[in-house]
């Protein structure tokens, strides 16, 4: 059964765009620079073999001490609260990927991305966050319809296990041929329907005087 190699490297590139978005938004270059270096480190860690996951008393302790952190940090310092929020998200989105164990794990890693892209739209208004936040749409798209196809793979390899000897290459050849292209399509049409279905809300529900004509009904 084929196994689906694309889905890291789109989740690594979910949360650069992330990470980069909120960052850009709350104006820490620091923050920014420490992230993506974890998350490289997390990715080399992959791919060579050598990644072990932290133990949970460990993720656990760092995720009470940068819960600490940042409400020290809104005492010592007040600021805008979705950026300290925004700044603990991202801290746990890095200890996430130091845990990840399972499919739970990237489904949280994939929200809590989505959370502080949030955060960061709320926080920014500049053209280049807004072209940033249109990659990570893209993206996190492309990346939920491969984790999708991920969860479903590995629950008809624990329903149907089949030896790797058993397995027809050229089945296999012929799925990492098409996959690739299927997936553009499939994220290329769930998005125009998803960005049409945005333009004719936005157009045709009314926002000024008749904003609460809906509510009659």
């Amino acid at each position: 059964m084929y196994d689906l190699k694309q889905f890291r490297p789109a989740l690594y590139l979910v949360l650069v765009l992330g990470i980069s978005g909120f960052c850009m938004a709350a104006e820490s270059p620091l923050l920014w620079g420490v992230c993506l270096l974890l998350v490289g480190l997390n990715a080399w860690l992959v791919s060579k073999g050598r990644f072990v996951p932290l133990p949970r008393w460990l993720a656990n302790t760092a995720t009470l001490l940068a819960a600490l952190f940042i409400v020290q940090q809104v005492y010592a310092a007040p600021g805008p609260i979705l950026v300290l929020i925004g700044q603990f998200l991202a801290i746990l989105q890095i200890i996430k990927m130091y845990e990840q164990r399972g499919n739970r794990d990237f489904a949280q890693v994939l929200v809590l991305s989505l959370l502080l892209m949030v955060a960061a739209s709320i926080n920014s208004g500049s053209l280049l966050f807004a072209a940033v936040l249109l990659l990570y749409l893209f993206a996190a798209l492309y990346c939920c319809l491969l984790f999708h196809l991920k969860l479903e793979t590995d629950h008809a390899r624990s329903a149907m296990p089949v030896p790797p000897d058993q397995v027809n290459p050229v089945t296999l050849r012929q799925d990492q041929r098409f996959l690739n292209r299927s997936m553009r399509r499939l994220t290329l049409l769930t998005a125009v329907f998803g960005v049409s279905g945005g333009v004719l809300t936005f157009l045709f529900f009314p926002r000024g005087a008749g904003a609460g004509v809906l509510g009659r009904f």
